[in-house]
């Protein structure tokens, strides 16, 4: 039997060939690592801005600059004009939304809100408010909505007094939806007579009078009557029908109103009045006796035997077309039989914000503000009913 020899393998080959499978692996793995790095999503910056608990989270994704400001357009808007797009400037404050302490100065004051411009820091969440201003065409604390681009957080207060916002962008708009405040004209139904009252300004009946302190007199136009008789028990029942002057204003401001009322109590039973309040004698408004009212109001009000207070209901607004009409029946003591001396007052005051005396950083709601000389916050409607 032969043996055969067996001839060793090629060594030298195998080993080449795996030097070259490491070298294509190695290749292979660097590649893999090198695209995969190229293509990862570059990831946003975090910023810590304190609205975990807005949004559900530790922080928002922003796309602030380096440099953290924010170049913010701001438009406030008068919401009563339902033809276009009507800006108007106020006094906007913004304030550091995280601050604890309640007289914390306001960031930013604004006067410019028709297209005007603030730089603000980007990430930092605000709050903002509008400081109230009489006139005609005035302004108004009320924020009913805010909108915009390049902002998040955007939300308007329930109570229509404030919003907040944070700049997560290196510019950004904001809108924020307010009303322009009126002016006032009011005429007076008697409804026992069942006509209109004369008053003392242009001796006419139906038509509106915008006359700060007009008297109202009688049912006779023209006649030489001029005041309304009232004896001993019998009751005095009047509607007094209030407009805005200015068309796209409201005559609420963010805190509604006050009907101030002065009764002599020696002739009048102040203790049992009626009255209500509707809007265009529809909708009924929630009227509250005897409010709550700052140290300030109660000083200026002190003269008043009976205040009750229409708070401001969004869509309830006064307008040039849409009444308040407030009802009043008071009646007379028995055995006093009303004279001159008798005569009653019922005035409006509507209640905004106003920048305290006590906290100048923070704006306040009231009907006055709390300066020594209590100055009305809107100048206060004054009418009276000439009463023998």
């Amino acid at each position: 039997m032969k043996l055969r020899k067996i001839m060793p393998q090629n060594k030298k080959g195998a080993g080449a060939l795996l030097v070259i499978f490491l070298i294509v692996l190695v290749v292979g793995v660097l590649l893999a690592l090198y695209f995969g790095i190229a293509n990862k999503p570059i990831e946003e910056k975090i910023v810590d801005s304190g609205l975990g608990s807005d949004l559900g989270v530790s922080g928002i994704l922003s796309g602030c600059p380096d440099n953290g400001q924010t170049s913010v357009v701001v438009d406030v808007q008068n919401n009563q004009n339902s033809t276009g797009v009507e800006t108007f400037d106020t006094t906007l404050e913004l304030y550091d939304a995280t601050a604890t302490d309640p007289n914390t100065a306001p960031l930013e004051t604004l006067t410019d809100t028709s297209a005007g411009a603030a730089t603000l820091s980007c990430g930092q969440k605000y709050y903002g408010k509008i400081l109230s201003t009489s006139g005609a065409s005035g302004d108004s604390g009320i924020i009913l909505a805010v909108s915009g681009s390049g902002l998040s957080d955007l939300k308007a207060s329930d109570d229509m007094t404030s919003f907040t916002f944070t700049p997560n962008r290196e510019s950004a708009k904001l809108v924020v939806k307010s009303q322009q405040h009126a002016t006032q004209r009011v005429r007076v139904f008697n409804l026992i007579g069942d006509a209109f009252m004369d008053d003392n300004q242009d001796e006419t009946a139906t038509n509106y009078d915008s006359t700060d302190g007009v008297v109202f007199e009688d049912t006779t136009v023209g006649g030489a009557v001029n005041t309304t008789a009232i004896s001993a028990g019998e009751t005095m029942s009047m509607r007094w029908e209030v407009q805005a002057i200015q068309t796209d204003t409201n005559l609420f401001d963010v805190g509604g109103m006050y009907v101030l009322i002065d009764a002599p109590s020696a002739t009048w039973d102040i203790d049992n009045p009626s009255a209500t309040a509707t809007i265009d004698g529809a909708k009924v408004l929630g009227l509250e006796k005897d409010p709550v009212l700052s140290s300030s109001e109660k000083v200026a009000y002190t003269d008043y035997e009976l205040i009750y207070k229409i708070p401001y209901n969004k869509g309830d607004e006064i307008t040039s077309n849409k009444d308040l009409f407030f009802k009043f029946d008071l009646t007379a003591l028995a055995g006093q039989d009303p004279s001159g001396a008798s005569n009653v007052s019922v005035d409006f005051a509507p209640i905004g914000s106003f920048s305290s005396i006590s906290a100048p950083n923070i704006l306040k709601i009231g009907a006055v503000d709390d300066t020594t000389a209590r100055a009305d916050l809107h100048t206060r409607f004054d009418t009276l009913i000439s009463i023998s």
